[in-house]
C-alpha cells in the first residue's frame, strides 16, 4: 500500500459490511459459539428455568406467553449474559485465526481502495 495515500475509515467499514465480510465473520463466530459454548449456556438456562419453576410451581400451569417473560427476567437478574459475552470475547473473538482473517480482509480492502490512487 502506498504510504502517501490514506484510507477513509468510514468508507472501509462500509465496504467491509457491504461486501459481506461482517456477516461472514458474524456467522463464523456464531458457529464457533454453537460448537464450543452453547451446551454450557443452554444448561445454565435450563437450571435457571428449573429454579424459577421450583420457586413458583404455578408457572407450569400458566400460559407460556406469561411464563416466558418471568423466566427471562430471572435470567436477566443473573450474570449469565455477561459471563457468556466474556467467554465469547476470551475464547472466540480472541482467536488468532479470526484476528488474522479480519486483518487480511481489511488489508485487501485497503489495497483495493488505494489501487485507483496509484500512479497519480
Amino acid at each position: 500500500m502506498d504510504s502517501n495515500k490514506t484510507v477513509n475509515v468510514d468508507d472501509l467499514v462500509t465496504r467491509f459490511k457491504r461486501e459481506g465480510h461482517f456477516d461472514r465473520l458474524r456467522k463464523l463466530v456464531l458457529e464457533t459459539f454453537k460448537e464450543k459454548e452453547s451446551e454450557g449456556f443452554a444448561e445454565q438456562l435450563r437450571t435457571i428455568a428449573e429454579l424459577e419453576l421450583e420457586k413458583d410451581p404455578s408457572l407450569k400451569t400458566k400460559d407460556h406467553f406469561r411464563t416466558a417473560p418471568l423466566i427471562a427476567g430471572a435470567v436477566d437478574r443473573t450474570s449469565l449474559y455477561e459471563n457468556t459475552l466474556e467467554n465469547i470475547k476470551n475464547n472466540i473473538l480472541s482467536q488468532d485465526k479470526l484476528r488474522v482473517n479480519v486483518l487480511e480482509t481489511i488489508k485487501q480492502l485497503c489495497d483495493k481502495e488505494t489501487e485507483g490512487h496509484r500512479g497519480s
